[in-house]
């Protein structure tokens, strides 16, 4: 506003001067010249009346900014605030008090709970190291893992019913080489337990004497593939390669996949087992398929 004030006069003044310059030709220029000089006074006067109530409304303003606030002082972004009408008081010092406290106990609950996570990482860590140097100095026997197997195993009804090939392990717990093959045969079955039952029989004990009969076993360890209808394919005696057991397997797989021995929609049809070894049932072929 005393900007615009400001340019308005400037261009009375130089109206007045360019006016009496030219004042001898005319009365009605000389008349002219007398009114724009009383409109100059005015606008001044105006403009001073206009100062003055300006000046008089900022102490106002302070002197409401010093009733507020205690002790009087504010910060320049409180008083912006303030003259912007965003807010309508200046915090106190004890309402900033609290809220500085309790940024400090965010502050301190977020630490808290960091600190919470790293120890729960450390420990778990701490903990996974704990049990694997106890394994290392402490490690499970043959035997234990034969037994533990066992009590995992598949029950003999699941054989020819839920549409999965089958293995059925035969052992001892004074069979050396049931021992050597334990580990071997627990990486498979942890690899295979989805597709393939795998069910484990302790030879030494009385009530499995009715299935050693049944799978015609004469040595140990004994590994009867059998198919998903019950269908016993063949038998692995004694260590067995891991390459050879995968290969049988993955081809029972892929032949339970097959229905009623007919071919799929590629062409593809059931296979003989790329190793067989042992045919338990070559003098009594019709109890070849096993029901439990």
């Amino acid at each position: 506003m005393r900007s615009r004030l400001n340019k308005i006069i400037s261009i009375f003044a130089f109206s007045t001067k360019l006016t009496e310059a030219f004042q001898f030709q005319s009365p009605i220029v000389s008349g002219s010249v007398k009114t724009l000089s009383r409109a100059r006074e005015g606008i001044l006067l105006h403009a001073s009346l206009e100062e003055a109530q300006q000046q008089q409304q900022e102490e106002q303003n302070n002197t409401q900014i010093d009733k507020d606030t205690p002790g009087g002082e504010i910060s320049n972004q409180e008083a912006l605030l303030l003259s912007l009408g965003l807010i309508d008081a200046v915090e106190s010092a004890e309402d900033k008090q609290k809220r500085a406290l309790k940024r400090l106990e965010a502050t301190k609950l977020k630490e808290k709970e960091k600190l919470t996570s790293v120890v729960v990482a450390i420990s778990s860590a701490l903990i996974a190291l704990l049990n694997y140097i106890y394994q290392y100095l402490h490690p499970i026997s043959s035997i234990e893992l034969l037994f533990s197997m066992q009590r995992s195993s598949a029950s003999l009804p699941t054989i020819g019913k839920n549409h999965k090939p089958t293995v059925v392990d035969f052992w001892a717990p004074w069979c050396e080489n049931c021992k050597v093959s334990a580990a071997t045969l627990n990486k498979i079955e942890t690899e295979y337990k989805d597709k393939i039952n795998f069910i484990l029989i302790n030879g030494d004990d009385p009530d499995a004497l009715d299935l050693i009969d049944a799978f015609g076993v004469d040595a140990i360890p004994h590994l009867a593939l059998i198919n998903e209808d019950g269908y016993v394919e063949t038998a692995l005696i004694g260590t067995v390669n891991q390459k050879v057991l995968r290969e049988d397997l993955n081809v029972l797989i892929s032949n339970s996949k097959l229905k009623d021995n007919n071919a799929n929609a590629n062409g593809e049809t059931k296979v003989d087992l790329p190793y067989k070894m042992f045919n338990a049932f070559y003098s009594r072929p019709n109890d070849r398929t096993v029901k439990f």
